[in-house]
């Protein structure tokens, strides 16, 4: 999604108010975070412009169609 929107990391460390540090963003890019807060992906739904519910889906904290995933209440 960011580089759709032809953003730097440090674009969206700056659009997310430091929300997301742009070394967060680059381990969550990689790979090395796989479950990042759900705070963290309503940050680049907004700067991104896709709705939460759809990296919340991507993040596995709720199944397809909106159902919760088991994962969200453990």
């Amino acid at each position: 999604l960011r580089a759709a929107k032809q953003l730097k990391l440090r674009d969206v460390e700056e659009a997310t108010g430091k929300t997301v540090s742009n070394a967060y963003l680059s381990q969550l890019e990689n790979g090395h975070i796989s479950s990042p807060h759900p705070n963290i992906l309503y940050a680049l739904s907004e700067v991104y412009g896709v709705p939460y519910e759809a990296l919340m889906e991507k993040a596995g904290y709720i199944r397809p169609g909106g159902a919760p995933s088991v994962a969200t209440f453990a």
